[in-house]
């Protein structure tokens, strides 16, 4: 008939071939889809929380508080966004950690502060620069305590989905490179890991338990045990360490290793304290039980003399779980911690300040007057340029600017002014690591 098509087998081939491709692509997009929205739900779904809606007074010191946060942030991002800290007089950038530690650690704080903006740059700064293929060399505790830590604090606030999703994936990237040994540095791209030949291949003390509370958590979040076994694996060799104070142990047997004399339960015996104590209120299990059973055996006469504002943080950690440790001594705010830092007598020398938050949670829980005193006095003291400086002890017995401005500043020091600010019972009772980033909430 004129003017109507005729249907060829060739065309009807064509036509078949066509709607074939279209459906199978279809088909094929439609169970990728369905895979990933399975496993991601799996994750969001064990969430169980909650968003926490920042809130505090609208006063001139709240203010100034949050225009500082704002300021510091904006100077890094503008300049260092690819580094981890930034020198304040230069704008050179310093890659101290080698994971934008001035970005991912801010998150928490900006979230804290009502900064939207500024969370959402530092949210995207991380999202690029976290990947698994980009990170080279890092310590392994400070990736799991930092980087990791901040990230799971940042959702349990926030419950941004996108934060969590990069937590485990950077977990997952990691996990392996520490289930036969506790390297001190793990090359995250190459898949390496190395220890320090120079310390006996030991590692400190401070780092057998790093990254444990953030497995578990991960484990509370997801449900898949792979993080749960990483966990007990570590747990499972501290029954191998010594039950006297020390300093380092060897990174496979976990047996002592003689490097010096120790004269002071410093910072790696109380991060290793610390850790036990953290992980006594998110596991029951009884490796930890029997540490935290003994745990004042390993503070002798010579040791219990000693109170720094670190001992002090210490102290109160446990007596939350009913242990009363038998740190005891005078405690001088102006002398042993004015900027954080702590005084070793024995060596008579003072450590740098580099705005480490848990000297400042102590004489918060301590003495609030104080606390508003030093924060204060920290502010106007260390502002340099658009930023805030850390500080150095030199020879000479003085203070003097070190012109870098810090990843804690924002990320750990200024998060517990964040903290005071909101003067919330979720987020001041919340289960924290042991650089202040929020493990858990509500125990969920």
């Amino acid at each position: 008939m004129p003017g109507k098509k005729v249907l060829t087998k060739s065309v009807v081939r064509r036509i078949a071939e066509y709607t074939f491709v279209v459906v199978f692509s279809a088909c094929i997009t439609l169970i990728i889809m369905s895979f990933k929205s399975r496993n991601f739900s799996k994750i969001i779904n064990f969430s169980k929380g909650k968003v926490i809606n920042p809130s505090f007074e609208d006063s001139e010191e709240n203010k100034k508080i949050v225009e500082y946060a704002k300021i510091a942030f904006n100077t890094y991002a503008k300049h260092c966004s690819d580094a981890d800290e930034i020198y304040l007089e230069t704008h050179k950038c310093k890659r101290s950690d080698g994971f934008v530690s001035t970005a991912v650690q801010s998150l928490e704080t900006l979230y804290l502060l009502k900064l939207n903006p500024e969370f959402k740059k530092a949210k995207s700064i991380v999202l690029e620069h976290l990947q698994p293929k980009k990170i080279g060399w890092v310590n392994r505790a400070q990736f799991w305590n930092k980087c990791i830590g901040s990230l799971i604090g940042a959702f349990r606030l926030s419950q941004d989905s996108d934060l969590i999703h990069l937590a485990f994936t950077l977990a997952d990237s990691v996990i392996d490179l520490q289930t036969s040994k506790l390297p001190m540095h793990i090359n995250i791209a190459k898949h390496q890991s190395s220890n320090a030949e120079w310390l006996n291949s030991s590692v400190p003390i401070s780092e057998v338990l790093a990254g444990v509370p953030e497995l578990l958590t991960l484990y509370a979040i997801s449900g898949q045990d792979k993080y749960k076994k990483a966990a007990d694996h570590i747990i499972a060799k501290i029954s191998k360490i010594s039950e006297t104070p020390l300093h380092y142990v060897h990174f496979r047997t976990f047996q002592p290793v003689e490097i010096g004399t120790i004269f002071k339960i410093d910072g790696n015996i109380l991060d290793y304290y610390n850790n036990l104590a953290i992980l006594s209120g998110i596991t029951e299990n009884e490796k930890i039980k029997e540490k935290l059973e003994s745990i004042n055996s390993n503070i002798n006469e010579v040791y219990s003399k000693e109170l720094t504002f670190d001992h002090l943080f210490t102290k109160q950690l446990y007596s939350r779980i009913g242990i009363a440790l038998m740190f005891s001594g005078h405690l001088d705010v102006k002398s042993n911690f004015y900027f954080g830092q702590t005084i070793r007598e024995n060596w008579r020398t003072i450590t740098d300040f580099r705005f480490r938050g848990n000297p400042l949670r102590a004489l918060l829980e301590h003495d609030q007057t104080e606390f508003n005193k030093v924060v204060n006095h920290v502010l106007n003291y260390t502002k340099l340029n658009d930023g805030f400086t850390g500080q150095l002890y030199t020879n000479k017995k003085r203070w003097v600017k070190s012109g870098v401005q810090n990843a804690e500043f924002l990320g750990e020091w200024l998060k517990v002014v964040a903290e005071n600010m909101n003067h919330n019972d979720e987020i001041t009772s919340a289960a924290k690591n042991v650089n202040g980033h929020i493990l858990r909430i509500d125990n969920l």
